[in-house]
């Protein structure tokens, strides 16, 4: 486990559902990482089947090599959102209880780091696959309609986000949470204030 850049207790309101969200953070010599990329993500995309596998812009075989990234962005800042798994006890099944609140990780963690990117001219990697359309014009092999905000999923870029993970707290990774991993890679550092803004103020 890796020392702790910062954390946060975010709430979360809906018409059904309130809770505290825990974000945690770390910071990392994106050199550092390649350590956690030692596969090519299109492989990987491909033996387990995939769908999504050269069906979209944002999806292998047409992704940067995290290697790549690597040696332009001095430093990575990985994201772990958590939420405690009670608080979706009331639904029947495992499968939608963890689909439901990963839907909520999903949507708040990739907001957040597409945020935090735009504040400090950084680049966010997301989880899962690209939304920003309704139909990906990669099938009729178009240009991407988004270019300028397409964005790559952390195994997109061939990051083993189960690794990755271990480098969080155990009492979380391992304990009953649903979490969900994002980073912004960064050409240099940001100070604990910069998150302290955005996770404190913001919420």
């Amino acid at each position: 486990m890796e020392h702790l850049y910062g954390k946060y207790q975010i709430p979360y309101r809906s018409a059904k559902r309130t809770f505290p969200i825990q974000v945690m953070i770390i910071e990392y010599d994106s050199m550092d990482l390649k350590g956690y990329a030692d596969w090519d993500p299109g492989e990987h995309c491909r033996a387990k089947g995939c769908e999504y596998y050269g069906q979209k812009w944002s999806c292998p075989p047409v992704t940067p090599d995290f290697r790549r990234l690597s040696d332009k962005y001095k430093l990575s800042y990985l994201l772990l959102y958590a939420v405690e798994k009670k608080y979706f006890s009331d639904i029947e099944k495992e499968y939608f209880r963890s689909r439901t609140a990963r839907t909520i990780l999903r949507s708040l963690g990739n907001r957040a780091v597409r945020e935090l990117e735009g504040q400090s001219n950084g680049y966010a990697l997301l989880y899962g696959r690209c939304n920003l359309c309704r139909k990906c014009s990669k099938p009729e092999n178009e240009v991407c309609k988004k270019p300028e905000k397409l964005r790559y999923s952390m195994e997109a870029v061939g990051l083993i986000i189960q690794k990755l993970v271990k480098l969080f707290p155990t009492d979380v990774v391992d304990g009953d949470y649903y979490i969900l991993p994002f980073a912004v890679m960064e050409k240099k550092k940001l100070q604990i204030e910069f998150f302290d803004h955005y996770f404190i103020k913001s919420n």
